[in-house]
């Protein structure tokens, strides 16, 4: 199967946009301490289903704006559809793109791509986008102790499902959040969206042309994870640039039916 799957025009949006996410993040920073650094947390929750009000509106406004410069730049043919998407977006709209983000609500964002007569991607991408510096900075805040939370089937952050492992040389693995790049070490032999840690109900899938990378499969829950050697990529990557240039990874699970979509 060819990686090369995902347009390089594509990418190169991709890594404008996460570092853009990361100069914001550092700007944000500090007001994220101030607003969450004494937070008691639950240990069973992920951390952002937590916060009572994780983003101040005027922030993420300042957010929005910056990724949709990002965007337009690099897709101008949509410029205008972003435009009239935020051009006049109240604090009660904003506080629901927000909600609905962090949730993952798809049909709200579907319903308002139909409302507005935009492409039916562009709302939620560009809400996941200017997201997600705020996930990030929350996810660094948080970090040293991401690992003590038992959140079976889902970042302890951002509560994404886990898709993406990193495999040490003493063969531990390192899950990796494309979403808000919180890394915590598998805790067990066992899959980490069911739990099932019986030995024979786990199997790895192997793409012939690169040794590596490869997909580990549950058998009970029929889901997946992408397991890649670390030595192999900088250690540098954003998790989100290296879920991206793994896609053909969930290709091939796929097209094997695994994954929650095929379930």
């Amino acid at each position: 199967m060819d990686s090369q799957v995902v347009a390089n025009r594509y990418i190169q949006l991709q890594r404008a946009l996460f570092n853009e996410q990361q100069s914001l993040k550092e700007q944000f920073l500090p007001h994220i301490k101030k607003m969450f650094g004494d937070i008691p947390l639950n240990r069973e929750v992920p951390v952002l289903m937590q916060l009572p009000r994780p983003i101040p509106i005027e922030l993420y406004r300042a957010s929005l704006q910056a990724v949709s410069h990002i965007i337009s730049d690099n897709e101008p043919h949509i410029k205008q559809d972003i435009y009239k998407l935020i051009n006049e977006l109240s604090d009660q709209q904003a506080d629901q793109w927000i909600k609905a983000a962090i949730k993952y609500e798809m049909t709200y964002f579907h319903d308002l791509a139909k409302k507005q007569h935009v492409s039916d991607w562009l709302p939620h991408f560009l809400a996941e986008q200017a997201f997600r510096p705020f996930a990030q900075g929350i996810a660094q805040l948080h970090g040293s102790i991401m690992s003590e939370f038992n959140v079976m089937g889902t970042c302890p952050c951002c509560g994404e499902p886990p898709r993406l492992g990193k495999v040490t040389r003493d063969q531990k693995t390192s899950l990796a959040c494309p979403r808000c790049e919180t890394q915590w070490y598998k805790q067990r032999l066992a899959c980490v969206h069911c739990g099932d840690d019986k030995e024979e109900n786990t199997f790895h899938l192997t793409i012939k042309e690169d040794d590596s990378v490869h997909i580990e499969i549950c058998s009970t829950c029929n889901n997946y994870l992408k397991l890649i050697d670390r030595s192999c990529y900088p250690e540098t990557m954003s998790a989100s640039l290296l879920d991206l240039q793994t896609i053909h990874l969930d290709f091939a699970a796929q097209e094997e039916g695994f994954g929650d979509d095929n379930y």
